[in-house]
């Protein structure tokens, strides 16, 4: 019977995932799921799923992506910030 019912309703917690972003170069802002996170490099836990990521960085191309967070493991994700080319000289 208990291996009908619900973990919650067992006690146990929600199976939950983790994401270890990083950025090169370091100490780009981010925002997960439309909300701000901080400075990665950064390592939160996060129910699985799809995940919503902006990552910006003064100087460089803003990143936009999606990391899949999978239960009771840590997902890696490693963006590396294209620098913006130097205004047109006049």
């Amino acid at each position: 019977v208990s291996a009908a019912l619900p973990a919650l309703l067992r006690g146990q917690g929600e199976a939950m995932g983790a994401l270890d972003l990083s950025t090169d170069p370091p100490g780009a802002q981010v925002a997960l799921d439309g909300h701000p996170e901080g400075r990665a490099p950064m390592q939160r836990v996060l129910k699985p799923g799809e995940h919503r990521l902006h990552v910006t960085l003064a100087g460089h191309l803003a990143v936009d992506r999606l990391a899949n967070v999978e239960p009771g493991r840590t997902t890696p994700l490693r963006l590396r910030l294209l620098a913006l080319p130097p205004p047109p000289r006049r």
